[in-house]
């Protein structure tokens, strides 16, 4: 049996989760030179690491980065391929 529990959370604080993953969401690493795509240091910069940290100690999820391009496979593709089951 799982517990539920709602999470009430001031304007100021939802905000600023927000900014950090708007934060962690800019500064991830290219694919291409494993560098920042915004400062160019070695990923993951300290601008991530400080987002990433501001968010885990919250006991947020670290969401993953968003596809920059969209996803190979679709559903369709998936269901004829046999790697999804329909709906």
């Amino acid at each position: 049996m799982g517990v539920t529990a709602t999470v009430y959370r001031s304007e100021s604080v939802h905000a600023e989760i927000q900014a950090q993953r708007g934060r962690l969401d800019a500064h991830r690493a290219s694919p291409d030179t494993g560098r920042c795509v915004v400062c160019h240091k070695s990923a993951p910069c300290d601008e991530a690491n400080e987002a990433a940290a501001f968010l885990a100690e919250r006991g947020l999820l670290v969401p993953p980065p968003k596809p920059s391009r969209p996803p190979l496979l679709t559903h369709a593709w998936r269901l004829r391929f046999g790697l999804a089951r329909s709906r």
